[in-house]
Formats: C-alpha cells, structure tokens, sequence
C-alpha cells in the first residue's frame, strides 16, 4: 500500500451547504521501493519504482469560510496552524503556497527529487536558508 495518509474533518458534502473543512493528504515515504516491496505489495506508485530518492509534497487545506462562515474556534485553530506553519517552515513559494520543513529541506538542497504538481521550485530551493 503507497505511504500515504490523508485525514479529512468535517462533515461529507460539497457546495454552498458545505460546512468548513479541513483535510490533510501526508506523503510519508521518499525512498524507492526495496525488492522485496516490489513484490509483495499489490500497489506501487511510480513515485518510487526508480531507484532515486523522491519527496512528494504533501497537502493541507480547510475550505474556510468560502461557502458558509467558519466557526470562530476552527477560525482560531486555523489562524494557529499557519502561524506554527510559518515558525516551522520555509516559504518557498507564496501562490500557491509551498512551504519546506527544515528536515525536507535539507535533503531538497542535497538534490533529492521532489514532486510538487509541476511547479517549478528549484530556485526557491537554491535560495531558501534552512533555519
């Protein structure tokens, strides 16, 4: 099975009814495939049929208050979250937002691969000081 983990919280639905939301999609591998895992998974993800080293960007979002207004505590913990985000994190880009944690960037400066939807984040790479 791919490491992947993603969490949603909130009620199902989508649309002007929907109530906010937040979802988390982790990528938690960046290693190739062993042989072993080759073949007793059922699964693979070309992410790491290679033989190189891959980071996956990882996704985190809420709906906020863009099809009803957000609960003033989950517009709290939100506001929390991204300042924690911004202590812990490097910014890499701002449109859409991509922000490196020290440990991913250390091993992005070194060269490691890395999937971020076709956004090009080489230079931000290059230039961003690991804290």
């Amino acid at each position: 099975m791919p490491p992947r983990n993603s969490i949603s919280f909130g009620p199902p639905g989508f649309g002007s009814g929907c109530h906010p939301g937040i979802r988390l999609e982790l990528w938690t591998r960046h290693r190739p495939y062993t042989q072993q895992e080759r073949t007793a998974l059922h699964e693979h993800n070309a992410f790491w049929l290679d033989q190189s080293d891959m980071l996956v960007v990882s996704d985190f979002q809420w709906t906020g208050s863009h099809f009803r207004p957000a609960p003033p505590q989950m517009q709290r913990w939100w506001n929390r979250m991204k300042s924690w985000v911004d202590r812990s994190a490097v910014k890499l880009r701002a449109d859409p937002g991509f922000w490196a944690f020290p440990s991913a960037l250390q091993k992005l400066k070194s060269g490691m691969g890395y999937y971020s939807r076709n956004f090009d984040l080489d230079d931000a790479i290059r230039n961003a000081e690991i804290p």
